[in-house]
């Protein structure tokens, strides 16, 4: 998108650099939302998978995922954010975004540090992560608001309906992807069990979430699969 946005910009285009802008988040929450939601639900899974099985204690594996959980409640906004830096990038203005990045992080101490003193030990750390994530989304929206008054708008409310049928979508997947592990709780703890329980849940949530973006018209989930599906078919 950047050289595309930085070509339009220098010319003058400002209206083609807020599409791509707009256009860009989009595609990008299309394709995060579903990724977010999964890590969310299945973080503590995906941890007791990777570090369950060998010096670490199931707890400790269980912890690790939670932390991964937390990390990815904020990866849309943190992702969507980077989309508008550049925006700011096509209009040759670094000081913008150098102001936003002292923004979050000093929202990201005034989050994370009352969540670390005053969440119990063993969840300090996971407070760190949740301090994180909100800490992009206060930022995000800020930004957004910054660059859409420089653009002359950044379609938001087309894009604000757009995310919100992802949203919608991804919920409704991740509950179906939590029935899902509660009906195959019975498999056993063992590695062959957790990786069945992983790949039930996580099809059940595939299944659910594209279902729904057809159901909903959500054309930026199907502008990513045939993205996707075109580079593989390449290769």
């Amino acid at each position: 998108l950047l050289p595309r946005m930085s070509r339009a910009a220098h010319a003058g285009l400002t209206r083609a650099v807020a599409d791509d802008v707009s256009g860009g988040m989009r595609l990008v929450a299309a394709l995060l939302v579903p990724a977010a939601g999964l890590f969310v639900v299945l973080g503590p899974t995906i941890g007791l998978l990777l570090y369950g099985y060998g010096s670490t204690s199931r707890g400790q594996a269980s912890l690790i995922g939670t932390i991964l959980s937390l990390f990815a409640i904020g990866l849309v906004p943190f992702s969507l954010f980077y989309v508008l830096v550049r925006g700011f990038y096509a209009l040759e203005d670094t000081r913008t975004p150098f102001r936003l990045t002292i923004v979050l992080n000093v929202l990201n101490l005034l989050f994370a540090v009352p969540l670390f003193y005053a969440l119990p030990v063993d969840l300090r750390v996971p407070g760190l992560a949740l301090g994180y994530s909100l800490a992009y989304l206060a930022t995000f929206f800020l930004a957004w608001r910054v660059l859409s008054r420089r653009l002359g708008g950044l379609e938001t409310r087309q894009t604000l309906r757009a995310l919100l049928r992802l949203s919608l979508a991804g919920l409704v997947a991740m509950a179906a992807c939590v029935g899902t592990l509660l009906l195959l709780a019975g498999l056993a703890e063992d590695v062959v069990g957790t990786v069945l329980r992983l790949a039930g849940a996580g099809t059940v949530f595939a299944l659910v979430y594209l279902g729904l973006a057809r159901l909903l018209h959500i054309d930026e989930v199907g502008q990513v699969t045939a993205m996707v599906t075109s580079r593989l078919r390449r290769r």
